[in-house]
């Protein structure tokens, strides 16, 4: 009984087996799919100390960076009163600055004309 069992798992067997050696492109899609895996694995263990240096330092520099952050807000508080730079097509580059609407006085809205259909 254990030989006909035996016989008939290898012949199921061999079908497959003889199919994965007829197939070369599949087996060199899996040579290079293993060796990009374990490239990347190479890489990241190779960088994983990098990164966790890099992220004390993030950490180290943040109370710098914030006052940093502070003093250049102040010096650049006005670039909000221009509108974007325009580049025209001979290469000019326009800043214009964007105009201050005057503020109705006292708490009156503005008095708006009917609209003729």
């Amino acid at each position: 009984m254990r030989h006909l069992i035996l016989i008939a798992a290898l012949s199921c067997a061999s079908p497959a087996i003889a199919q994965d050696a007829d197939d070369p492109m599949q087996e060199g899609l899996d040579r290079l799919s293993e060796g990009s895996r374990l490239l990347m694995e190479g890489l990241m263990g190779e960088l994983a100390p990098l990164l966790d240096d890099v992220g004390e330092l993030g950490a180290q520099m943040a109370p710098f960076v914030e006052d940093l952050r502070e003093h250049l807000g102040d010096a650049f508080e006005g670039l909000n009163a221009y509108h974007p730079p325009e580049i025209l097509p001979n290469g000019d580059i326009i800043l214009r600055k964007k105009q201050k609407t005057p503020q109705p006085e006292g708490d009156e809205a503005p008095i708006e004309a009917p609209i003729e259909l």
